[in-house]
């Protein structure tokens, strides 16, 4: 594996110990999946707070994955 992919995880790992995590992780990036393809594909408005709680729930899951050293 090359130096820029070794961080890389699968979601399942990253809470391979609390499957409830794992469901409200999922949940929460799908949302966030259809949310930003209604502002690409539409007149949707940007919702400021969601961009930050979105913001949020990806910094949290990039807090949980251990960098290798």
């Amino acid at each position: 594996m090359d130096d820029e992919n070794e961080n890389l995880v699968g979601i399942d790992d990253v809470y391979s110990d609390n499957e409830l995590q794992t469901l409200a992780l999922v949940s929460d990036l799908c949302v966030l999946v259809e949310t930003v393809d209604g502002w690409l594909e539409s007149d949707e408005g940007i919702d400021p707070d969601f961009c930050r709680y979105m913001g949020m729930v990806l910094l949290s899951l990039a807090n949980q994955i251990v960098p290798a050293n």
